[in-house]
């Protein structure tokens, strides 16, 4: 058992109630992202496609350093969405004998689009809370962004 009265033991609870809600996430939203061939997509792929999105064109060796993913793995993910159409690969002009990622604009649909069905379904969700579960949901979640944000440098 875990001491939260010390620092140390605070920031134990903290890292235990982070890698317990990220399964809660990652199973909600998991049955959100249909790919548009219809199958369903894992978190990675929707990861991949944000990237390629925020950072533009990219080789894929600077994608799965990024996201901390093999270069394997990440090959693999980009041929499932070239195949369906989500992203393509372009010589890069720097140096030819390297490929790029781009996401296509049917991948920046489909971002659309599940962003869309992913905050239908959460305020489904939040709807069904009284409105002091919602209260303290909000609060949480405003503290959360504004600590976080502070970690991510």
């Amino acid at each position: 058992m875990m001491d939260e009265t010390t620092r140390d033991g605070r920031i134990d609870s903290i890292a235990e109630a982070m890698i317990m809600a990220t399964p809660l996430f990652k199973k909600r939203m998991a049955k959100l992202w249909v790919c548009p061939s219809g199958s369903s997509t894992y978190v990675s792929t929707i990861w991949v496609l944000l990237t390629l999105k925020r950072r533009g064109p990219l080789p894929l060796t600077a994608v799965a350093q990024e996201l901390g993913y093999s270069k394997q793995n990440l090959t693999t993910i980009a041929d499932r969405l070239q195949k369906a159409g989500l992203v393509e690969r372009r010589p890069n002009d720097a140096d030819r004998r390297v490929v790029n990622a781009a996401i296509t604009e049917a991948g920046v649909q489909f971002l659309r689009e599940s962003k869309k069905r992913a905050m239908s379904a959460f305020k489904e969700d939040i709807s069904r809370l009284d409105e002091g579960d919602i209260d303290d949901l909000y609060r949480s979640f405003e503290t959360v962004k504004r600590i976080l944000s502070k970690l991510d440098g």
